[in-house]
């Protein structure tokens, strides 16, 4: 078996994906750019995803990265990774309706900044102007 790094569309490299062959769980838990995910202050576990995504759980399970995809080659006799992989199945921790509250929350998050920094702005240009009045002494109003 083998399984390919997964790399987001954010990160930006020449570097070529890696791949590397395995055989057991241990043997693919050991593989040095998986190995190094347990180094992750809160790194919880490694698990599966049922299209044999490898992940790295962070925070109990409640922050995951996809980190590498296992498959059989094609010159490779099949052989079924779901019992092969002693893995557990991965699982969001989140519903639908749980992620879509904290959208919103994070959108009226955002909302609440801007006014601050809006205000904030408008306060600062309105010091400007004071301060450019030759009879202005000086201190907030």
């Amino acid at each position: 078996m083998q399984i390919r790094q997964h790399r987001p569309n954010f990160v930006d490299t020449d570097d070529p994906l890696l791949i590397d062959e395995f055989r057991t769980t241990e043997e693919l838990l050991s593989i040095p750019w998986i190995k190094e995910w347990q180094e992750e202050p809160d790194f919880y576990r490694y698990s599966l995803t049922r299209d044999f995504k490898l992940m790295a759980e962070l925070e109990n399970g409640y922050g995951w990265w996809v980190i590498g995809t296992c498959f059989v080659p094609d010159d490779q006799e099949y052989k079924d990774l779901d019992n092969c992989l002693d893995l557990p199945i991965w699982e969001p921790k989140y519903t639908p309706k749980q992620i879509e509250e904290q959208r919103v929350q994070a959108e009226a998050s955002k909302k609440n900044f801007r006014e601050h920094m809006d205000g904030l702005k408008k306060r600062s240009e309105e010091y400007r102007k004071k301060m450019q009045d030759p009879n202005f002494i000086g201190g907030l109003s």
